[in-house]
């Protein structure tokens, strides 16, 4: 598969974890509890199913410091974090989604920056 295709499917990934968690406005609003985003992720990314709470907190805490290097300019943040997790062996669908949770969860000021956010 292409990039191009890893992109597209972290793309819908997002959608739809933005729209499960009812974050898809670019308003930053409050971020996601941290018992939702443990549960928001564990259910619906089977990469992370097993992952403690720690290596949750930190990989979440890592995507967003990707969004936030990349910055608005091309999305060039999601689209790293996107490659490492789909390197990592994350379906771009699931990586898409982990994303969305941990922008929610801990930089909620952000997910203007991720694609299917309304500005």
């Amino acid at each position: 598969m292409t990039v191009r295709h890893w992109l597209g499917l972290a793309a819908a990934g997002t959608v739809l974890a933005f729209s499960l968690t009812g974050c898809a406005s670019s308003s930053a609003g409050a971020a996601l509890h941290e018992s939702d985003y443990l549960k928001l992720a564990r259910a619906n990314v089977p990469e992370v199913k097993t992952w403690t709470d720690a290596k949750l907190d930190k990989v979440g805490k890592a995507a967003c410091g990707s969004v936030k290097d990349g910055g608005k300019s091309g999305n060039a943040g999601w689209v790293q974090s996107v490659q490492v997790l789909t390197s990592s062996g994350f379906t771009g669908r699931h990586a898409g989604a982990f994303i969305a949770y941990a922008v929610s969860r801990y930089c909620p000021e952000l997910k203007s920056y991720l694609p299917g956010t309304t500005p």
